[in-house]
């Protein structure tokens, strides 16, 4: 898996990707100002800003990552992408299935599965797919998903206990990004309100050779989180900047 605490490092966007479209499949294509970016989280309040560098420096590394809230309509596969925006360009994009998991020839890709459900829809893994998808951590592949979860109990309950998922697996998944809408009741199947108030509730961390943490709340800020001051300073600076174009 990448060394996501590295000290080297570089920072890409996927405006200068010849194969940004595959992240086409992730939805919002037909949202009038595009997809959602780091950019509008920023100036969303979805993100604020140290936080969203913290998260592009980590992502820009390589870092596995899943979006998670326990209702559906609140954010989580924006925020996935998002993320993924920023994965390092020697990475090519690939939608995770079945297929495509066999297919990989040990070349490190950026593997986006649109959901870790047990639902029978393209994209979306459970089970022995589930496993074999997150096994591909272990040969420097970066993997980004979803999940109906609003804590980590609940993501161990799904992942180590219902998927039998090995720990050391579990663990390479280096962040849980947890989304929620002020004010909406997150116990509930899914939310209708577009214009609530999106924000990052508690990230969640491992190195991939411990448990994870928490090292970020929305209330308390970063918690012990593993820094790099350089390189986050120079992700501010890139979101602060403008966005750049195609």
């Amino acid at each position: 898996m990448p060394d996501v605490d590295s000290t080297a490092h570089s920072l890409s966007f996927v405006a200068g990707r010849e194969d940004r479209e595959v992240l086409d499949a992730l939805g919002h294509r037909d949202r009038p100002e595009g997809p959602f970016t780091m950019f509008d989280f920023v100036e969303l309040g979805t993100a604020p800003l140290d936080l969203a560098g913290w998260l592009v420096s980590k992502a820009a590394r390589g870092a596995s990552l899943i979006a998670a809230s326990g209702p559906g309509g609140v954010g989580k596969t924006s925020t996935m992408r998002v993320l993924a925006d920023f994965a390092p360009a020697a990475m090519p994009y690939v939608i995770a299935s079945r297929d495509s998991i066999d297919a990989m020839d040990g070349a490190p890709h950026c593997v986006i599965c649109h959901e870790i459900s047990s639902h029978d829809l393209d994209g979306y893994l459970w089970d022995q797919d589930l496993r074999d998808l997150l096994a591909l951590q272990a040969d420097g592949h970066m993997v980004t998903s979803t999940m109906h979860i609003n804590t980590m109990e609940e993501g161990s309950e799904q992942l180590l206990g219902v998927n039998k998922i090995p720990e050391d697996h579990f663990q390479a998944v280096n962040l849980f990004v947890f989304v929620r809408i002020e004010g909406e009741d997150m116990t509930v199947g899914r939310i209708n309100n577009p214009e609530g108030q999106r924000f990052i509730s508690e990230v969640a961390y491992s190195d991939g050779s411990a448990p994870h943490r928490t090292v970020y709340t929305r209330d308390g800020g970063f918690i012990d989180a593993p820094r790099d001051e350089g390189f986050e300073a120079e992700c501010r600076r890139f979101l602060t900047a403008g966005r750049p174009s195609a």
